[in-house]
């Protein structure tokens, strides 16, 4: 058995066999996205006729969605697998993230997290979409820290409490927009579901073509 033959083939990087950028994410299941210019090649290899007019057009309609998922890194979802792979792992996210900020000798409370969370929810509310850096400029008129890591702390934990995921594509730099007014509400799923899902969709991409 030709295993990596068979890995490429599965992974989409030889022949590949599918056209439409939504469905290639969500065959994928999510794909690595963690440098912001890299992540539209990411994608790019894998499609049989490869269009960064396509990319663009699925992304700013909130078809695939750029937020930090699994081991809390940059990955691209499709806009359908979005809520249930946020539940599942946003736990382990949260988790993280104070083990980070205690390391860093650091601590943001509960209280602190929700009252940043809301301000983030009135800034961005009605917007289709704002920049990284126009959001933290909002922010900085709201009395939140200047400090960029922080604010980045601030940012990412919006995100695993399901508040804010990206917005539009920009040519340079992040954006966001709120969940709830880029991704329609969806059936909520048991956890035992969500991880017989992401089962599935390992085992094919692993395993079967498309």
């Amino acid at each position: 058995m030709n295993i990596p033959g068979i890995r490429l083939l599965n992974q989409q990087l030889i022949n590949p066999q599918i056209s439409d950028v939504h469905d290639l994410v969500s065959w994928m299941g999510m794909l690595q996205a963690q440098d912001y210019r890299m992540m539209r090649w990411a994608v790019g290899i894998r499609m049989r006729h490869p269009s960064m007019k396509a990319f663009r057009e699925a992304y700013d309609a909130g078809k695939i969605i750029r937020t930090h998922l699994f081991r809390c890194t940059w990955q691209i979802v499709a806009a359908k697998d979005v809520r249930w792979m946020l539940k599942l792992c946003s736990d382990k996210n949260k988790s993280a993230i104070n083990g980070y900020m205690a390391y860093r000798g650091d601590n943001i409370g509960e209280n602190e997290y929700e009252h940043t969370n809301n301000i983030i929810r009135q800034i961005l509310a009605g917007h289709k979409s704002m920049t990284k850096e126009t959001l933290i400029r909002q922010l900085e008129k709201q009395g939140i820290t200047s400090n960029a890591h922080k604010i980045s702390i601030y940012l990412r934990r919006a995100e695993q409490d399901g508040i804010i995921c990206s917005g539009e594509l920009d040519n340079r730099q992040n954006t966001y927009a709120l969940l709830d007014e880029r991704v329609p509400p969806t059936k909520e799923l048991t956890r035992d579901e969500s991880i017989t899902l992401l089962a599935q969709n390992i085992f094919e991409v692993t395993y079967r073509q498309p």
